[in-house]
């Protein structure tokens, strides 16, 4: 747009006045006002000026979309790729096939602040960067949620990797943090991101409907409105808490849910060794935040009837919430973006799969004893305390495929050992051993940044191929494949 505004600015200038003819320069000026004129044609060629074209040059097709001035030209496409690692599970560093967008101010204001204004901006997202956001609207009993996924479309697909979901009650901060959530997850550093976490957006949850406050209207620690006004007739009486309600229960990949503030607490917080735990575990997750130099992140609490107790409860969804930066921050630079900062700081702490180097050692002809690490790359477990005692989701399993398991064991690694480290020829006190379910082997969880050592004998032709693959619901997935030695 400044070329063109100066192209045409030049031309309204008109032609120079004509001038008395200027003395005829020496051989040496003759030869500098030479190479002037070439280099000054050399620059109107790469300003799309008319030069003729030369030998061995394709003729560049005139442009006629030159905007008048006053207008936007329509926003360009920029691409980067990105990949996976053969036996280490996604690559966050390595290159990816996505869709960044051009000019576009996701935190402009709405046309609407109310659902369709948000839906539309969704829409306007997803259709900027097409393979790392989905738009949709969620509707039930009359209302409309407006929901973003952010996340890479190629496989195994947003839905398939760990995910934060981030929650709202239609305020306009957290309304305009989930829209710079966005704006920043699509830009080329937070689609690296996007290759191995999903985030969710629903920061538009309805905040009263029928007099009932929705965000108390949640099962766990629910009393009727007798004793709590605006508790709603029964739980999930809403629509509003109902969606949500379904979202944490239908979403198997979703390991925190995300908010501004905590919900209303009309009673005591849930205590208790479970909910100390998902303090502790969220504490990991808040000191990396702090380090990134953003707004606090800190656990929710675990009030009664609220989103937070529900997730945490009922689901084994680690609850937290994005505090207020100090007052300096908040002059300093734009609030939503610093939320939206903290929120991908946290995403980038969710559990992730990678598998080590195996160590292979031929017992005999045709059996091998392979050994290899488990690591969980992430801050938070595989799968938190509250999840693993009532069973809402399951932990890391091992599939095998091109050999017979005879033999499995598994036990956690020293600590400091990481999937780079050398595995270890074989099994250790204090493994245990694991025996097959359903052709698959439950080897438990892993914490934040532990790893766990697995040693198996496998029976098969030398020279065929061995697949191992790990996945977990709220942790990935993660493959490598071997051969057994001749």
């Amino acid at each position: 747009m400044r070329l063109a505004s100066a192209l045409l600015a030049l031309a309204a200038g008109g032609t120079p006045a004509a001038q008395d003819p200027a003395p005829t320069p020496e051989p040496e000026q003759r030869e500098e006002a030479k190479q002037g004129d070439e280099t000054k044609q050399d620059e109107d060629a790469n300003q799309g000026g008319d030069v003729e074209q030369g030998e061995g040059v394709e003729p560049v097709p005139a442009d006629d979309s030159t905007p008048p001035p006053g207008e936007t030209p329509p926003p360009g496409e920029k691409t980067s790729e990105q990949g996976e690692v053969a036996g280490s599970g996604p690559d966050p560093t390595g290159p990816a096939s996505v869709d960044a967008p051009a000019e576009f101010d996701a935190l402009a204001p709405l046309a609407s602040f109310d659902a369709a204004g948000l839906a539309a901006r969704f829409d306007a997202i997803a259709q900027a960067a097409p393979n790392l956001a989905r738009a949709e609207v969620l509707t039930l009993e009359g209302i409309e949620v407006p929901l973003l996924t952010l996340g890479a479309a190629d496989a195994p697909g947003p839905d398939a990797r760990p995910a934060l979901l981030f929650v709202g009650w239609g305020e306009p901060d957290e309304v305009e943090t989930a829209l710079a959530i966005a704006e920043r997850a699509i830009e080329p550093a937070g689609a690296l991101l996007l290759a191995r976490a999903t985030v969710y957006l629903m920061p538009m949850l309805a905040g009263r409907d029928g007099g009932a406050v929705a965000a108390r209207n949640f099962p766990v620690g629910w009393r009727p409105e007798t004793l709590v006004g605006g508790a709603g007739p029964y739980p999930l009486s809403e629509p509003a808490s109902r969606v949500l309600a379904e979202q944490l229960q239908a979403r198997a990949n979703l390991v925190l849910m995300l908010s501004l503030r905590d919900g209303p607490c009309t009673g005591p917080e849930l205590e208790g060794i479970l909910a100390a735990r998902c303090r502790e575990q969220l504490r990991t997750l808040a000191r990396a935040a702090d380090n990134s130099g953003g707004p606090a992140l800190a656990a929710a609490s675990l009030c009664p009837a609220t989103a937070a107790s529900y997730a945490w409860a009922a689901r084994g969804i680690f609850p937290a919430r994005i505090d207020e930066p100090p007052v300096l921050d908040r002059i300093a630079s734009h609030l939503a973006r610093a939320r939206a900062g903290a929120a991908l700081e946290a995403a980038r702490g969710l559990p992730g799969l990678v598998l080590g180097e195996p160590n292979l050692r031929v017992l005999k002809p045709g059996q091998v004893q392979l050994s290899l690490l488990v690591e969980n790359s992430g801050l938070l477990p595989t799968r938190g305390a509250a999840a693993s005692v009532f069973g809402h989701s399951s932990g890391v399993a091992l599939e095998v495929a091109g050999a017979q398991v005879l033999a499995c064991a598994a036990g956690p690694a020293p600590s400091g050992t990481s999937a780079s480290s050398p595995s270890s020829n074989g099994g250790q006190a204090g493994d245990s051993v694991i025996r097959p379910r359903d052709g698959r082997f439950d080897l438990g969880d892993v914490s934040g940044g532990g790893a766990l050592r697995v040693v198996l004998v496998l029976a098969g032709e030398p020279g065929a191929e061995v697949t191992l693959a790990c996945r977990a619901p709220r942790a990935g997935s993660a493959s490598l494949t071997v051969a057994i030695p001749e």
